[in-house]
């Protein structure tokens, strides 16, 4: 079937409300969060001044300027973090080891099939819908990973893997995102053709968590090859810290960087057929959850009150009671409040 321009663009349309008609408040607000962020990466600073003073006014300005200048810089740490019990404990900082043996290993020796299902699994799971079953998500996509490759996951700042290169280990960072690489093609929003080699932007570091910036993300060696995943069109390449860390650019909470042919080495995995786990990770969580939650309580020292004695299966706990738990401040959702300030025009004093 081949549509005219017209039909074409209406196509679109049609399909670009089906979208937005199936999204709730945070995942509509994220889209138009990661929209702006890519349209006023393109400006520059002065453009985006200008545009913030005719809109909001001057002071507005001088407190985004203030908030995004008065970053303070982390000291670097020399002291490494001691991993859990049975994984290798890095003294120093390893050599790079051979990465033909690592590549070999990736594209040999890992069960991706496998791999590959957990992921479709928890991505195509119901019970997963929203922004906070993320981590959930994540956590078993990389045991995945560890399980079906026999890569050590170690789960350390900065590094999420440790592979064993005939006593030589070597530290591995793991990015993954669907639709990382393009497709080929025009695009609107870069406003050029694009290639099935490069990738559109994903995040490496977080400015949250710690107060670094780009410059210092790039002096820090804390890997010594990026793992980075399309979950979608089932690529995998290898990334040397090197050339990823001269990579870095600023996005609006954590570095940013996109890749390029001739950076990355891709790895020859074959063609996947995924095979899925046999249950759903999300009725898992919540059943043990469930049994989890079900157990009785009595205090110590306090006379029966003729509660039935649990059955044998339900632990019977004896403990002395919590001290009530210190009542937490409420505040309100935070698209509510972007719209009280967008409206409003004022910054909350915390």
């Amino acid at each position: 079937m081949t549509l005219t321009k017209e039909q074409f663009n209406q196509f679109v349309e049609n399909y670009v409300s089906q979208i937005v008609e199936g999204l709730d408040v945070e995942s509509l607000e994220s889209m138009v969060t990661d929209l702006l962020i890519r349209e006023y990466e393109t400006y520059t600073e002065e453009q985006i001044v200008n545009e913030i003073t005719e809109i909001y006014g001057d002071e507005l300005v001088a407190d985004l300027l203030e908030s995004a200048s008065d970053v303070p810089v982390a000291e670097v740490s020399t002291i490494w973090p001691k991993p859990p019990q049975g994984v290798p404990y890095l003294t120093s900082q390893p050599n790079k080891g051979n990465s033909m043996n690592l590549i070999d290993h990736l594209e040999s020796q890992v069960d991706w099939n496998k791999v590959f299902g957990v992921v479709d699994s928890t991505y195509s799971d119901p019970g997963f819908s929203s922004n906070g079953d993320n981590f959930a998500r994540s956590t078993a996509i990389e045991k995945g990973v560890a399980k079906f490759s026999n890569l050590v996951r170690v789960d350390q700042t900065g590094y999420d893997f440790i592979y064993d290169d005939n006593g030589t280990f070597i530290r591995i960072e793991m990015k993954m995102k669907k639709n990382l690489f393009y497709k080929g093609g025009f695009s609107s929003t870069l406003g050029r053709k694009t290639s099935i080699h490069e990738t559109c932007k994903f995040k490496v570091k977080s400015f949250l968590s710690d107060k670094k910036t780009v410059e210092d993300f790039k002096e820090i060696k804390t890997f010594d090859y990026m793992m980075v995943m399309d979950l979608t069109a089932r690529r995998v390449v290898l990334v040397e810290d090197e050339v990823a860390r001269s990579l870095y650019q600023n996005g609006s909470d954590g570095a940013m960087m996109k890749l390029e042919l001739g950076q990355y080495y891709q790895c020859d995995i074959g063609e996947v057929n995924a095979i899925f786990p046999s249950t759903i990770l999300s009725e898992g969580i919540n059943q043990a959850i469930e049994s989890f939650l079900d157990f009785w309580y009595v205090p110590v020292g306090e006379p029966s009150t003729g509660s039935p004695i649990p059955p044998d299966s339900v632990p019977y706990l004896k403990h002395e009671k919590h001290p009530p738990a210190t009542p937490r401040r409420f505040y309100p959702d935070r698209w509510s409040l972007r719209v009280r300030l967008v409206r409003q025009s004022w910054s909350p004093q915390c």
